[in-house]
């Protein structure tokens, strides 16, 4: 059986990823002869762990450690960043990307982020293979010796992580998974033929003016072969039926003139053109036959249909979690657990959902200018405007990501689920995007209506404004009040609401970053009015950790600082962190004023995570996500975090408690040693 999205699959690939890629890779295998059963196993290994199982091609360091590296070809200021680890294999560096370009025939140094694509990514890692001759190592058996060329060394543990690498093989030694022949042929089944079939079924032959195949299918069967034949004549190519590089070439061209609106004009071939019948003189004339073709829809229509599907998810997804909670609660089981998701895990969920929807946001906002503006020249340049393959890539990369934390949540479910039963959907209201408008006698109610009041509560969060409203799904005045404070206070007028709260006004609610500089500007001077609501309604607390965890902690005196201690180290552990050390105060050991040490109340408790001897990818971005939590938003990737600068006072359970972290550092400023680790403490101060 050769390597297809099934085997992926079975290999541990989430299954939409497997499909979307499986093509993809196979091309590339084949490209660079990576084809035998030790060259396919120990490439796919390198990959897999490369890429987390294909869900990562992008570094998540910001590669400002590469700023003039001159062995990379760093020269000119910003090559770091623009020129980080991309592709499933990382490719780095200016000089890198140069010798891509020249090899793959497209432009990575105007638009770098093309090699975070499936199309492009595996033919940069398969050539890279091919450059650094990994193929003779891999007919060697000489994995150690395939490691050392990708990564620079072959470790058992970091950097390398060896380990890991060889675990990934044995793994994959147990399937099949050569990338077979280069060509389909009569009998063949899996994806490529489906894809072959959908594509013959969706072109015409000039010639007799129908589609080649009558519909897609799973099989290469008779009927294949003859619409290939045909369509390989048509197109002056060898009529044999097989299915491969030149057929695949010609049959591309063929659906994009098929899409832009063209003809199929094939090259002309030595068969005669028939020769069309003179028609019939006609005695009355024939009325015009009127265009049934559908209207494509507007920006405006399918900018509604995201903001109806956003909301949806916010919704379904809320749901899901909540039902989530609810199974742990019943099953009674800990929060410490090896590579599982607990409900203070999920919280990685809506930061990668929220990533998404900037991303498609932005998309909209350049849909929108380029209707509604003259055409101008597209810029390349990393100081000038995105580009819209650069747009794409940013959507294909956040969607992967949000699609890898979705099936956390899946896995968990499914695993609490009793009697094996899948996770209920909620129902929502079909139909485009309402507008909210008052109705005393039958009052607006959905998914959509409460994904709104969440929006609007978010928002007086993020004013530091003690506001909340009751997120119950139904449209009443204290929501239209709320929704009105919020946009007046965000700078636009009255008129923006006076005919209900249409989905475009929601969307600027939810994206403020869409409101014109006017509004921005209005906004700035309306600070006074957000003051007043401050005023009215109270100022929020600096910070509040919100947890389930509680609920399966036992009560006693710990149970305080004990359920806040978990729930920012269970965020630790959602990204692969474990834990090193685990304290209980109940006395005071040591001198000095960490935030874990006792204070007569007994009630303190301390957590260090780790996962490896020095600062790591996966520590920062977890330092990165408590400190957040912690309503320290202006904390950046990769800073220090000293024994002052990370306290904050946080609410939890009608109680309040002291909240310590320590990252990234060594000396008396730190406390000592914490390089290695994330240090959480917490004590409960009233």
């Amino acid at each position: 059986m050769a390597l297809s999205s099934k085997t992926l699959v079975k290999l541990g690939v989430d299954k939409r990823t497997a499909q979307a890629h499986a093509p993809f890779l196979v091309a590339a295998m084949r490209e660079c002869d990576i084809t035998t059963k030790a060259r396919a196993e120990m490439f796919l290994a390198q990959l897999f762990h490369e890429s987390i199982m294909l869900s990562t091609f992008e570094e998540i360091a910001s590669g400002a450690a590469y700023e003039g590296r001159k062995d990379l070809g760093n020269v000119q200021r910003g090559d770091g960043v623009r020129f980080k680890g991309r592709g499933p294999i990382q490719v780095t560096g200016r000089a890198n990307y140069k010798w891509m370009s020249d090899k793959l025939g497209a432009d990575f140094i105007a638009e770098p982020k093309l090699l975070a694509t499936a199309r492009y990514g595996y033919r940069a890692a398969a050539a890279f293979w091919t450059r650094a001759n990994l193929n003779a190592k891999a007919d060697k058996g000489d994995f150690e010796g395939v490691t050392r060329s990708i990564n620079g060394a072959a470790t058992w543990n970091a950097p390398s992580h060896q380990s890991r690498r060889v675990a990934l093989l044995t793994r994959i030694r147990k399937v099949d998974v050569r990338p077979g022949r280069s060509y389909l042929r009569r009998g063949d089944e899996g994806d490529a033929v489906l894809v072959l079939t959908r594509r013959l079924s969706f072109i015409q032959s000039p010639m007799t003016g129908t589609h080649y195949l009558d519909g897609k299918r799973h099989k290469f069967d008779s009927a294949t072969v003859k619409a290939l034949k045909q369509f390989q004549t048509e197109h002056a190519l060898k009529p044999d039926g097989r299915f491969g590089p030149a057929s695949s070439e010609a049959l591309d061209k063929a659906v994009r003139r098929k899409k832009l609106g063209g003809d199929d004009k094939p090259t002309p071939t030595s068969k005669p053109t028939p020769v069309a019948h003179k028609p019939k003189p006609q005695t009355k004339p024939t009325k015009p036959t009127p265009d049934k073709r559908p209207v494509p829809p507007t920006s405006g229509a399918l900018i509604g249909e995201l903001v109806r599907l956003d909301e949806r998810e916010d919704h379904i997804l809320d749901t899901l979690i909540a039902r989530g909670q609810r199974l742990e609660r019943r099953a009674g089981q800990t929060l410490e657990r090896e590579r599982v998701v607990a409900p203070a895990d999920l919280a990685p969920v809506k930061a990668g959902l929220v990533a998404l929807s900037a991303a498609i946001d932005e998309l909209q906002a350049r849909i929108q200018r380029a209707e509604t503006t003259p055409a101008e020249p597209a810029t390349t340049n990393g100081n000038g405007t995105v580009t819209f393959a650069e747009l794409g890539a940013r959507v294909q990369q956040h969607d992967a990501e949000a699609e890898l934390l979705r099936s956390l949540v899946r896995q968990r479910l499914d695993e609490l689920e009793p009697d094996g039963k899948p996770a209920p959907v909620p129902s929502t209201p079909k139909g485009p995007a309402r507008t909210f408008t008052l109705s005393k006698t039958k009052p607006m109610k959905g998914s959509d209506v409460k994904a709104f009041q969440r929006l609007l509560n978010l928002r007086f969060d993020a004013w530091n404004i003690d506001r909340r409203i009751a997120e119950s799904g139904v449209y009443d005045a204290e929501t239209r009040e709320a929704a009105r404070q919020v946009t007046q206070a965000l700078g636009l007028l009255p008129q923006a609401y006076e005919h209900g709260i249409t989905p475009a006004l929601r969307s600027v609610i939810r994206t403020p970053s869409r409101r014109t500089p006017t509004q921005t500007k209005r906004a700035k001077a309306r600070a006074p009015y957000r003051a007043k609501l401050r005023a009215r309604y109270g100022e929020k607390p600096a910070a509040t950790v919100a947890t389930a965890a509680s609920a399966s902690v036992s009560t006693g005196a710990f149970m305080g600082s004990q359920a806040v201690a978990q729930s920012l180290a269970a965020i630790g552990h959602g990204l692969g962190l474990k834990t090193t050390s685990e304290k209980r105060q109940n006395a005071n050991p040591f001198s000095g004023s960490r935030s874990d040490h006792d204070f007569g109340n007994k009630d303190a408790y301390a957590y260090d995570i780790s996962d490896g001897s020095a600062p790591t990818p996966g520590m920062d971005k977890a330092a990165l996500r408590i400190m957040h939590q912690l309503g320290f938003k202006s904390y950046r990737l990769k800073e220090p975090i000293n024994t002052s600068r990370g306290v904050t006072t946080i609410s939890h359970g009608g109680h309040r408690f002291r909240v310590q972290v320590i990252y990234r550092g060594s000396g008396p400023a730190f406390g000592g040693n914490h390089l290695n680790h994330i240090h959480i403490g917490v004590k409960r101060v009233g």
